[in-house]
């Protein structure tokens, strides 16, 4: 598991799909041979296509988040802090030293 963003994504795709050519009668209305509306009046649902599919994003990338820091915290020989592994915080480098000619501050002779 190199990165909880892909793994998520690739499983986010393939759930989704299955949901669509499933058609589950909790979000789809075989009568009209479409997805139900968001709402709470007939032939509507609070668990719409849209809501299940922003909630399973969700679920997944918590999911495989919290997979990946089991993993390293398992395998851990490395002393590089988790968050530093999957470049989330850029690196900071040494700026080089420049020296800038200020030619009011000379000394007049």
């Amino acid at each position: 598991m190199s990165n909880p963003l892909y793994n998520s994504i690739k499983v986010y795709i393939i759930l989704i799909i299955i949901i669509i050519f499933i058609k589950p009668e909790l979000i789809y209305d075989k009568k009209n041979n479409k997805f139900k509306s968001f709402g709470t009046k007939k032939n509507q649902t609070l668990l719409s296509f849209h809501v299940i599919a922003i909630i399973l994003a969700f679920i997944l990338y918590i999911f495989f988040l919290l997979l990946d820091k089991i993993q390293n915290k398992n395998n851990n020989n490395l002393n590089i802090p988790y968050i530093n592994q999957h470049n989330m915080i850029p690196q900071i480098y040494p700026q080089p030293y420049i020296q800038y000619y200020y030619p009011q501050y000379e000394q007049i002779q």
